[in-house]
């Protein structure tokens, strides 16, 4: 997300939202990624699926002209242009409606929340973190286990980290944490999204620059390894760094010392580096985009976040994570049987950021406590229906007997789940289903 940290828009004791800044930043989740875009007061943005909108989402479930969001006085407002699948919020679908804090508005798939832009720029692809007080991530699931020593080991060394994964499985989560058990987390992590940084600025945003150095460059800037002298940087997308950048920071690694563009001074720094791609690197490296030997410095401690698809026996833990962590007064509270099993049976390939879009979804345009299979999209359902690898595809003849055999191979029900790859939920149904008791543990 290139923004500045933010914070939810508070809501007055009676209802009536504080003031607002002179920006608002809406942050934009949707299954394929997160984009955030700044809203000024006298200034609406259209949403839309077309370059008849201000803001461009290639998402299928937008209209050309979807919503427009504006701000007036101290309020939010949103309306809906027209649009095929509505805007939703609270529940319902809504032709004009004012936001508020910790709601979600729901735009087909693309989930849009309202968050104050802090700082004199809101568009720096270079932040702070907050300190968090604890752990974010959640450490169920099939290879979290290993991942969870792998770390607690890195959090204790001063090491460069590479964090491998594909996009949406939360590896700026695992640098956060990394940085959280550290030595250095009494200072704050330094985060640098390399993608969001055009190529001429890159090296300005993680080095600085003096007053003068480039034309508008009308004051000196500290760069992100200047500010976290005796703390951390978060390179995230290092696969996007430009090969002029490449060489710098390879520098930087080998010897702690930097010069800002357009000085001759050299900078001494103790900084420790975390970064992040989705990327190949091994391949970006046979193909000339990415430097050997900045690889080898970077990669000297690794760790690589599991696909959710892959941790299918966390899935019903984290929906209840994110519902909980989200839910207001009215919103729903749980998913049903029947949502759970099209859930368990969903490829993911957004990951954790698609889940948490989904839950999101869900809130904003469901006004009950149980969410069903009829409130899913039909992506989920349709794939849901066509069956998957593992216990859900099998007859209930051979469901049966696959628990039987399962039930008495292991000795306790959660070893029972992640075997069958499916929630501990689940396989309690799948058990009373064909009234085989309980096992062990």
């Amino acid at each position: 997300m290139n923004t500045v940290s933010a914070t939810t828009l508070e809501v007055g004791e009676a209802g009536r939202p504080e003031p607002l800044p002179d920006q608002v930043s809406l942050v934009l989740r949707w299954p394929q990624g997160v984009r955030v875009v700044l809203l000024e007061p006298g200034r609406p943005v259209t949403l839309g699926r077309s370059g008849e909108s201000e803001v461009v989402i290639a998402e299928r479930t937008l209209s050309r002209r979807h919503a427009k969001l504006w701000c007036a006085g101290t309020q939010v407002h949103v309306e809906d242009c027209g649009s095929r699948n509505g805007v939703w919020l609270r529940g319902q679908r809504v032709q004009h409606a004012i936001l508020k804090a910790g709601e979600w508005l729901a735009l087909g798939e693309v989930v849009v929340s309202v968050h104050l832009a802090g700082g004199d720029n809101p568009n720096i692809s270079t932040r702070p973190s907050a300190i968090p007080r604890e752990s974010s991530l959640y450490w169920e699931g099939e290879g979290m286990a290993a991942l969870q020593l792998a770390l607690a080991r890195a959090s204790k060394s001063t090491l460069p980290v590479l964090i491998l994964g594909e996009t949406g499985t939360g590896k700026e989560l695992i640098a956060h944490e990394i940085h959280r058990r550290s030595a250095r987390a009494a200072r704050p992590m330094q985060i640098v999204n390399c993608a969001a940084l055009p190529a001429a600025l890159v090296e300005s945003a993680l080095f600085g620059h003096e007053r003068g150095a480039f034309t508008g460059a009308d004051r000196a800037h500290v760069g992100a390894f200047e500010l976290a002298d005796g703390s951390t940087v978060f390179l995230d997308e290092i696969g996007e760094l430009p090969a002029e950048a490449q060489a710098t920071l390879l520098r930087v690694l080998d010897t702690g010392r930097f010069s800002r563009v357009g000085s001759s001074r050299e900078t001494a720094v103790d900084v420790r580096v975390l970064a992040a791609t989705h990327r190949d690197l091994d391949a970006m490296v046979a193909s000339g985009a990415f430097r050997l030997d900045l690889l080898h410095r970077l990669d000297v401690i690794s760790l690589k976040m599991p696909a959710l698809r892959d941790r299918p026996s966390a899935i019903e833990g984290l929906l209840t994570h994110y519902l909980e962590r989200a839910a207001g007064d009215g919103a729903p509270k749980r998913f049903s049987d029947e949502a759970l099993e099209a859930l368990e049976a969903y490829d993911w390939p957004g990951n954790i950021r698609e889940l948490r879009n989904l839950v999101e979804r869900s809130i904003a345009m469901v006004d009950r406590e149980t969410i069903e299979l009829s409130d899913l999209p039909e992506r989920i359902r349709t794939e849901s229906q066509n069956g998957a690898v593992s216990l859900r595809a099998h007859t209930s003849e051979h469901e049966r007997s696959v628990l039987v055999a399962a039930l008495e191979k292991y000795s306790t029900r959660k070893e029972v789940a992640e075997a069958l790859q499916i929630s501990m939920r689940t396989l309690e149904r799948r058990i009373q289903k064909h009234k085989l008791g309980r096992n062990r543990g």
